[in-house]
């Protein structure tokens, strides 16, 4: 599926981009990475309830709750 998304890749928004590289370093088991990938995703896309909702995603993921709780918090005050 990645590969078939990956020779598609001029057709998708930038936020789509941004999204499979996210999804890609996740399966990778790069943490780092996707957490960096996250963080820009709510910075470019602040309004975005899927952004918002994949950054809750990443932390829980990580073990790192408080931060997710927070995250969820934001996620459910975007209108």
């Amino acid at each position: 599926l990645v590969a078939t998304l990956q020779r598609h890749l001029g057709r998708a928004t930038a936020y789509d981009r941004l999204d499979l590289a996210l999804t890609v370093a996740m399966a990778r088991g790069d943490q780092g990475e996707a957490e960096r990938l996250v963080a820009e995703l709510v910075a470019r896309y602040p309004r975005e309830p899927l952004a918002a909702c994949r950054q809750v995603e990443v932390l829980m993921l990580h073990g790192r709750f408080d931060e997710a709780a927070t995250a969820a918090r934001r996620l459910a005050a975007i209108e």
